[in-house]
C-alpha cells in the first residue's frame, strides 16, 4: 500500500508548524484607520498578510539569498561533480 503524498517525512512537521504560526498571527480588530492588530499582540499592522508572511519566514530560519550567493554554490556543486566524475572514470 502506498501512502498519500505529505502523510510521511518532514512534510507533516512543516505543514503543523506553518499552521500553528498561521494561528497565532490571526488578525484582529476591524483593520480600519490605524492599522489591524494580530493575535500576537502587535498593534497598527498595515499590511497583515505581509505580517504572517515575515512571521513565517522567521520562524523557519528561511533567509534571502542573492544570485551572487546561489551562483557560487552552483559553481561549487558543478565543481565537486566534476571532481567526483573525474575520480570515478579513472577507477574504471
Amino acid at each position: 500500500m502506498t501512502e498519500r503524498p505529505g502523510t510521511c517525512g518532514p512534510a507533516p512537521v512543516l505543514v503543523e508548524r506553518v499552521a500553528r504560526i498561521l494561528d497565532d498571527h490571526r488578525r484582529g480588530g476591524d483593520g480600519q484607520g490605524e492599522g489591524t492588530s494580530c493575535r500576537c499582540g502587535v498593534n497598527g499592522i498595515i499590511d497583515h498578510p505581509r505580517h504572517v508572511a515575515e512571521q513565517i519566514v522567521a520562524h523557519l530560519g528561511l533567509r534571502r539569498e542573492t544570485a551572487k550567493d546561489i551562483a557560487t554554490k552552483v559553481r561549487y556543486v558543478s565543481a565537486w561533480v566534476d571532481q567526483e566524475l573525474t575520480t570515478l572514470e579513472g577507477a574504471e
